[in-house]
């Protein structure tokens, strides 16, 4: 379990690298409360060799201390590396219109980060995707965005919680998706996930294992339609599946649950051994668990088992 004393612990992203795994995570000062530290959040990070026991380091990123685009608060996010930098997206807002917009910065170790000039980096398509002139700041979704690039090929991927301007009110909760040829210049695509059954999916997570693609996703348990097709209607993690990384991600299982319970926004991780991991921050009083102790801190990992047939999950309970 890794927590700090003076900071609150929630959102998070690993990138291994040079025999160790790098903690990028999102923290607010103790000093807020829980409700209040979404408008006070920076980029924390960490490192370990294991997975369960992490070394605090100095953060990797701040809000602007100048007027700009992430002037308020910095959110989820992912990194990548290529071509000998590292790049760092992540959601930023800024405090004179609170509006969630994706940037990034640059780094040549995965300690000192700089601010690209050209943020920020990529907007939603209006064919698509609803936008933020559509929707009032507090109810707008455009966030977590996670790259990959394809194994083998010269393409990346940017996967992000966004919502489907063609479904309901209520329903339209995606996985929007963009390409790359140099994490540099975005073209949107239709979403890589839009079943019409959510208000959100946030932090995603794509991976491939066992000849699939695998979604991981989100949900907090008043996000789900009156018609969602499966019993379990809970605060946790989600996985779908897709034979194509661009989607449509559908759920392949009876029940597409990973995690639930204690823990929200679950990754899966592959230590150096190729062994699948699931960690997620155990949640606290604003997801209805007040005597949660400790609470917004990085939980340990748990094992994570892809089924033979790549089409079910076994599911991880903390």
């Amino acid at each position: 379990m890794f927590s700090l004393r003076d900071q609150w612990i929630w959102d998070f992203w690993i990138i291994p690298h040079d025999h160790r795994y790098h903690l990028f995570h999102l923290q607010a000062p103790r000093s807020w409360p829980p409700q209040a530290r979404h408008d006070h959040a920076s980029i924390g990070h960490a490192v370990s060799t294991n997975l369960r026991d992490w070394t605090p380091l100095a953060p990797a990123l701040s809000p602007a201390t100048a007027p700009a685009w992430d002037d308020l608060a910095l959110w989820t996010g992912s990194t990548i590396g290529h071509n000998g930098r590292f790049y760092l997206f992540y959601t930023g807002r800024d405090r004179a219109s609170r509006v969630q917009q994706i940037g990034y910065a640059v780094s040549r170790d995965l300690h000192r980060w700089s601010r690209v000039a050209d943020n920020p980096c990529l907007d939603p398509s209006p064919r698509w995707y609803q936008t933020a002139a559509e929707s009032l700041p507090e109810d707008y979704t455009w966030r977590d965005p996670y790259v990959l690039k394809s194994p083998g090929a010269s393409r990346f991927y940017m996967f992000l919680s966004a919502r489907d301007r063609r479904q309901a009110p209520g329903r339209q909760g995606a996985i929007a998706l963009a390409e790359s040829a140099d994490l540099v210049h975005w073209t949107m695509h239709p979403p890589a996930s839009s079943p019409g059954w959510f208000r959100d999916m946030e932090v995603p997570t794509v991976v491939y294992a066992r000849g699939r693609w695998h979604l991981f996703f989100s949900v907090k348990a008043d996000w789900y339609a009156p018609d969602y097709p499966f019993a379990s209607r809970v605060t946790g993690t989600l996985c779908f599946q897709s034979a194509d990384i661009c989607g449509p991600y559908l759920p392949a299982a009876s029940e597409p649950v990973v995690s639930w319970g204690t823990c929200y926004a679950a990754r899966p991780v592959a230590d150096f051994r190729a062994r699948w991991h699931l960690l997620g921050w155990r949640m606290g009083v604003e997801e209805g668990y007040p005597d949660q102790v400790p609470s917004y801190v990085l939980g340990d990992p748990q094992p994570l088992q892809f089924g033979p047939d790549g089409a079910q999950l076994a599911p991880v309970r903390y």
